[in-house]
């Protein structure tokens, strides 16, 4: 390691809570040019480095220097031979400093005082793990529900291991499958990171009829999707959903007569799943496709 910074420069390189494994004899970093700046703190060395710590390049450094350096067993390094001295063109000059930190120094490098500049960035929320959903549980009409997180701007919902979908609401309706499986639903910070798995097991999915007396048309449709549904149904609540399981549309199908439609027209392209529930809650499904 040999830095180069400028003198306006105030912290340079900073290695915290780091291991070195070198198996061979080492130096810390030399300085190469300007005003380097490098620390080492909280650092396990397997290998401890030359007992002077650092090697003469091209200048005298602004600081190198460590605090709490310890060997692979936990033992401090024996940090008495440190140098703060450097050759520059065959002339040893000495550099301003305690090549040792005190703790007070080794406290002042902190997120805040080293990155933050003048935007207030904080790295940390970057690598934040948002918390996983709460109070997942089924609520019935193959819908899972969970407690919406204001840190989270999306969440992921899986079946038996297998990514269903991403979807920005707090609920999920699964318009595939029915029976036994096991779900999980993860929350997804601003940056992407994903929270732990929040599961709910064997999951009671009702009964999804796709009944030969049930059809749509036309497939695909540019706006209105007309129903051809089995006889004796009576009036239905209708949801339509995106691919992701999204709730898009929702309204109910009055009991008029055998066909009646559903207005898809200010839809975006795509795939759409309308769910129907009657009166005695079975759940009729039909898949359409919207231009």
């Amino acid at each position: 390691m040999a830095p180069n910074h400028l003198a306006t420069e105030p912290y340079g390189y900073i290695f915290n809570n780091n291991t070195i494994t070198a198996v061979t004899g080492y130096y810390l970093g030399r300085p190469w040019q300007n005003a380097p700046r490098a620390v080492y703190l909280n650092t396990t060395m397997m290998t401890e480095p030359n007992t002077q710590g650092w090697a003469s390049m091209g200048t005298v450094p602004a600081l190198f220097a460590e605090y709490n350096s310890v060997n692979g067993n936990g033992v401090a390094v024996n940090t008495d031979n440190r140098t703060n001295i450097f050759s520059v063109s065959g002339v040893p000059q000495t550099g301003a400093y305690n090549p040792v930190l005190t703790k007070t120094q080794a406290d002042q490098y902190t997120i805040e005082n080293v990155l933050a500049g003048t935007d207030k960035w904080d790295p940390r929320l970057v690598v934040e793990q948002v918390a996983a959903p709460a109070n997942l549980s089924d609520i019935g009409n193959n819908t899972l529900k969970w407690d919406d997180n204001q840190y989270a701007i999306c969440y992921v919902v899986s079946r038996d291991n297998k990514v269903l979908a991403i979807t920005t609401d707090a609920t999920y309706v699964d318009t595939s499958a029915s029976g036994q499986h096991e779900y999980a639903v993860q929350a997804v910070s601003e940056y992407g990171g994903l929270s732990a798995k929040r599961t709910i097991s064997s999951l009671g999915l009702e009964t999804i009829k796709e009944t030969k007396g049930l059809s749509a048309y036309p497939i695909p449709t540019n706006g209105v999707v007309n129903l051809t549904l089995p006889d004796r149904i009576g009036s239905l609540n209708y949801a339509v959903y995106s691919i992701q399981g999204k709730r898009v549309k929702e309204g109910v199908l009055a009991n008029t007569d055998m066909t009646r439609s559903v207005d898809l027209s200010a839809l975006n392209s795509g795939m759409y799943v309308i769910n129907m529930k009657d009166a005695e809650g079975v759940v009729y499904t039909v898949k359409v496709i919207k231009n």
